[in-house]
């Protein structure tokens, strides 16, 4: 993820927090599309992205840009800090 801005801001303030926030992203990723019964495909396509970038999301295998970021928060209707808990409520 980029995290730089969030890091400049002194939100993060170490590499371990910054990974936390990576893994957090994407078990939350998983759970929302879970909870909605919706295949990696059916989040995917919506969002102009492959079935294996998805993936690689979710697995916290890769960092989306902070645009993609912001569309998973729109696709899924919860906060940016929701996906990647800052806050516990998804709203």
């Amino acid at each position: 993820m980029n995290f730089e801005i969030l890091c400049h801001q002194n939100v993060i303030t170490s590499s371990n927090e910054r990974h936390f926030l990576e893994i957090i992203l994407g078990q939350r990723l998983k759970k929302l599309r879970t909870e909605r019964n919706l295949t990696q495909r059916q989040v995917a396509e919506p969002l102009n992205i492959s079935v294996a970038a998805y993936s690689h999301y979710e697995k916290s295998e890769k960092e989306p840009p902070l645009s993609l970021l912001a569309d998973f928060s729109a696709f899924f209707e919860v906060s940016v800090d929701y996906l990647l808990g800052l806050k516990e409520d998804d709203f």
